[in-house]
């Protein structure tokens, strides 16, 4: 039954924040980002092809996941319609990689997490990427099982963070 499951891809489309950030400081730094869970989109074809995922789920399947990860079970966006994360501190790793490390907030549960991220700024514009992974059972997200435990979602999540802005 393994091979009926797959990975999907998630892009928040309605977030909002602030970033703060002096070039040669990184202790004043401040991150602070809002992710509407209502504004996440699943598996778009795109989306599957950049992240280099083949793009077999049909748009039933779609609207299928989307449903479930919504879910009260899942995300329960209805009581929980944010993820947040606010920085509380940052340091110098080297050259243009820095920890970002902050609260994560999701599903009402905050939990420290440290972003490593290559972050750029000339003092008119800033970029910051980043990768991390968290386990979702640390936020009470339990794993979803099908099929006697078959098919089964991963607890870890991976998130790839992408951040500009200019002055």
């Amino acid at each position: 039954g393994s091979g009926l499951s797959h990975d999907h891809v998630i892009q928040a489309t309605d977030f909002s924040g602030d970033v703060a950030w002096m070039k040669g400081d990184a202790s004043k730094c401040s991150f602070n980002v809002t992710v509407q869970v209502s504004g996440l989109v699943n598996d778009e074809p795109d989306m599957r092809r950049t992240a280099g995922m083949d793009d077999n789920l049909s748009e039933g399947n779609r609207k299928d996941v989307k449903k479930a990860m919504l879910a009260e079970d899942q995300l329960n966006a209805a009581s929980h319609p944010t993820i947040e994360f606010s920085s509380t501190s940052c340091s110098s790793v080297s050259g243009t990689t820095y920890n970002v490390t902050g609260n994560l907030t999701l599903l009402g549960t905050s939990q420290s997490v440290t972003v490593p991220m290559d972050i750029k700024a000339d003092g008119t514009s800033f970029g910051a990427t980043g990768d991390f992974t968290i386990n979702g059972s640390d936020y009470g997200l339990t794993p979803k099982k099908a099929m006697a435990g078959q098919i089964k979602n991963q607890d870890k999540i991976g998130f790839h963070v992408t951040l500009g802005g200019s002055r």
